[in-house]
């Protein structure tokens, strides 16, 4: 039951007693992981709290759990004392790893093994509806988040990425409170995944913006210049009337998002850093393709982890591709999402920085938190 506090004619969330700045200390952190399904509300099935991904530095003040919704997803649930650009960088190349793991991997990881696995998922099963849906691949629980990583909260939250923030509350009696609150759960409308369907899936996302809500200026065509114009079909990301600037790689960036810069807004720059953020909200391995004249491998792929991989090899910088291919410049500009007719990375990355600086400016930038801060 939700309670709230009735100030100056208007409702409000209650809060009980005063909020302490200890953060997530040890025990509270295993208290939290005790009981962690409660804290998230999500029926999941636990499997483990082992470590089971490999090749990644481990971090000792962070737990995760293994589990698997009524889909049979593989779902990663991280408790962590703070969340920053980095720790979300991990997590979420992190991620792809564990949605790899197969039901054998986690048979094996299950106390009791296969047999105690196979009986305990049929349980679980049995308890959930007929046709369940899919729920969030990755639920973090932190006790701080960086300010600056919140507007990326807001955008990852459509593309299966869930945060709780945990503050802890003492009263003057000495009880103590966990005040749990969803952070970016906040619904589009539009979703970025459509970035991964080509020219079809930019139109659906330029068509689905509410004029009302939206800041940048309007989407003109940008047909390829080998190919006629075609009404019907992709739309460039970089808005026709707004100058832009170009940096020593040729990347183009518009001035709405490099004013939104200047005011202190947070912006991903188009670095390797940004790569994971892409493939998160895409949501699956794509294709990357470029004009045949530059004669990248055929079978480039971002993936969900933002490594852009090939038989050649894997790389996490779109500079170290370019390094590789003598023939290959300006990566950003010039690597399409899903086919030619898609957007480039640079296109998928403007896009995302104008919904961050939407989201950005829902709450003023001097609260120093997002839209669920206090």
């Amino acid at each position: 039951m939700a309670l709230f506090e009735f100030d100056n004619g208007r409702l409000v969330p209650a809060q009980f007693g005063r909020p302490l700045d200890s953060g997530l200390t040890g025990d509270v952190i295993d208290a939290v992981c005790g009981q962690v399904l409660e804290i998230v509300s999500r029926p999941l099935f636990p499997i483990t709290w082992r470590d089971i991904v490999r090749g990644h530095e481990e971090d000792e003040d962070s737990q995760r759990l293994t589990a698997l919704d009524a889909t049979g997803q593989v779902v990663s649930v991280e408790v962590i004392t703070h969340l920053d650009s980095d720790t979300l960088i991990s997590s979420l190349s992190r991620l792809a790893d564990t949605a790899a793991l197969s039901w054998s991997d986690l048979a094996r990881e299950y106390d009791g093994g296969l047999d105690a696995f196979r009986h305990g998922w049929m349980q679980f099963r049995d308890a959930m509806p007929p046709s369940p849906g899919a729920g969030p691949r990755l639920i973090v629980v932190t006790g701080e988040i960086d300010p600056q990583v919140r507007p990326a909260l807001d955008v990852l939250a459509n593309s299966g990425v869930e945060v709780h923030e945990v503050q802890i509350r003492a009263m003057s009696n000495g009880r103590v409170f966990l005040d749990v609150v969803p952070v970016g759960s906040r619904l589009y409308m539009h979703s970025p995944a459509l970035l991964s369907q080509g020219s079809q899936g930019i139109s659906e996302i330029t068509a689905s913006l509410d004029d009302s809500d939206h800041d940048a200026p309007a989407l003109e065509q940008a047909p390829e210049d080998d190919e006629p114009a075609d009404d019907a079909d992709g739309f460039d990301f970089i808005a026709t009337d707004t100058p832009a600037t170009k940096d020593e790689r040729g990347f183009v960036e518009p001035d709405d998002i490099r004013q939104a810069r200047e005011d202190g807004v947070p912006i991903l720059d188009a670095t390797a850093s940004a790569l994971p953020i892409l493939g998160a909200i895409i949501g699956q391995a794509v294709p990357l393709v470029a004009p045949p004249t530059f004669k990248v491998p055929s079978d480039l792929r971002l993936g969900v982890d933002g490594v852009i991989r090939s038989a050649l090899g894997q790389w996490n910088d779109v500079d170290e591709l370019e390094e590789l291919l003598p023939n290959f410049s300006d990566a950003w500009n010039n690597l399409y999402i899903a086919d030619l007719a898609g957007p480039t990375l640079a296109e998928a990355l403007i896009e995302v920085n104008r919904e961050m600086i939407r989201e950005y400016r829902i709450v003023p930038a001097s609260s120093g938190m997002g839209k669920h801060g206090r």
